[in-house]
C-alpha cells in the first residue's frame, strides 16, 4: 500500500472547489467538496424519508393522518344520513301528493275535511232543501264526522272558559 500524502491546497483553490450545502437534509453553511458537481451521500448528514423522523415527528404526523381519515369518516357517515333524511322526504311528499290528488273522502285520508269542505262549497247550495240528494247528504255525514273529530280535539277547560285573574 502506498502512503498519500495530504497536499496543501492554496485558499482560492478550496473556495472553487468547496459549495455550501443548505436543505431540508444538511446543516446550514455547511461545506461538502464536490465531485463533477454532484453531493454525494457522505455529505448529507441525515437519513431522508420516515426513518429520518424523530418520534415526536413521527407522532404528529401520524395523528394528522389519523385524525384526517375520522374527520373524513365522520363527514361521509353524515352525509349518507342527509341523503336518506331526504330521501324520506321525499317519499313523504309523493305520498301526499298521491293522496291530495285522489281527493278521496275515506276516513283514512287526511285531507278528507278538506276536500269535503271544497265540494260543500262548490255545491252551492242554498239551504237544506237544495241539500238532499245522495251526493250531498254524504258529504254533509262526512263534515259533520269532522266537526265531531275536531270537538274530540279540543280540550273541555281551555284557557278562555277560565275566570280571569284580572276580572276582580
Amino acid at each position: 500500500m502506498a502512503k498519500q500524502q495530504m497536499q496543501v491546497l492554496p485558499a482560492d483553490l478550496v473556495s472553487s472547489t468547496c459549495v455550501p450545502i443548505s436543505g431540508p437534509h444538511t446543516e446550514e453553511g455547511r461545506l461538502a467538496s464536490t465531485s463533477k458537481g454532484r453531493v454525494t451521500r457522505e455529505m448529507t448528514s441525515r437519513v431522508a424519508g420516515w426513518k429520518g423522523l424523530t418520534l415526536p415527528q413521527k407522532l404528529i404526523y401520524s395523528s394528522a393522518v389519523v385524525n384526517l381519515g375520522v374527520l373524513s369518516f365522520v363527514w361521509v357517515k353524515r352525509q349518507m344520513k342527509m341523503a336518506d333524511k331526504e330521501q324520506k322526504e321525499v317519499e313523504e311528499l309523493q305520498a301526499t301528493m298521491a293522496e291530495i290528488s285522489t281527493e278521496t273522502w275515506s276516513e283514512n285520508s287526511r285531507y278528507r275535511c278538506f276536500f269535503a269542505a271544497q265540494q260543500y262549497y262548490l255545491l252551492n247550495a242554498n239551504g237544506p232543501e237544495e241539500e238532499t240528494d245522495k251526493g250531498a247528504r254524504h258529504l254533509l255525514d262526512v263534515l259533520a264526522q269532522c266537526r265531531e273529530d275536531l270537538y274530540k280535539k279540543i280540550p273541555k277547560d281551555t284557557p278562555a272558559s277560565r275566570p280571569s285573574s284580572m276580572a276582580s
